[in-house]
């Protein structure tokens, strides 16, 4: 069973597991903040998503193991869009399909949203075809913030 737990909802353990997932460098190496966060800094922004209807954070679990993070940022409602994002647990392998079936169930089921979109980096190769398996399709190729960055999008029709 996999289940979502917000992370306005999460206990201060589960708040500094997921920022030692993200300050490692196999996670940072693939963000455009590729610094360390302090925890600190950590806190306040999740602090802050408890008043934002823009971003959405989730720690993903699958029979009671913390496996990785999920969030969509830039929720727009009257565009029915989103980006995404995900990292998982440096402990677990093969989570990938997981995490990345949740996203689109979640975007496309909870936020009825018709379109989600993803910034990789050129050189993560591994996202790119993970998420081709999963029917995104590549729109645009770019630079940003002097990284090669691919765009990658996923639509569906909300009834």
């Amino acid at each position: 069973m996999i289940e979502l737990k917000n992370f306005i909802k999460l206990t201060l353990d589960e708040k500094f597991m997921i920022l030692d997932w993200r300050n490692d460098l196999n996670t940072r190496k693939w963000m455009y903040a590729s610094d360390m966060i302090e925890k600190v800094d950590h806190l306040k922004y999740i602090e802050y998503l408890k008043n934002s209807i823009h971003k959405k954070y989730f720690l993903v679990f699958k029979e009671n193991i913390a496996i990785g993070v999920i969030y969509f940022t830039d929720i727009d409602y009257n565009e029915k869009s989103c980006e995404f994002g995900l990292y998982r647990n440096l402990g677990v392998e093969g989570v990938g399909n997981i995490l990345m079936d949740k996203i689109i169930d979640y975007a496309f089921g909870e936020l009825k949203l018709n379109r989600i979109v993803a910034e990789v980096f050129n050189n993560n190769i591994k996202a790119i075809d993970l998420y081709k398996k999963k029917g995104f399709s590549i729109y645009d190729q770019n630079f940003k913030k002097n990284k090669k960055i691919t765009y990658m999008e996923l639509k569906h029709e909300c009834r």
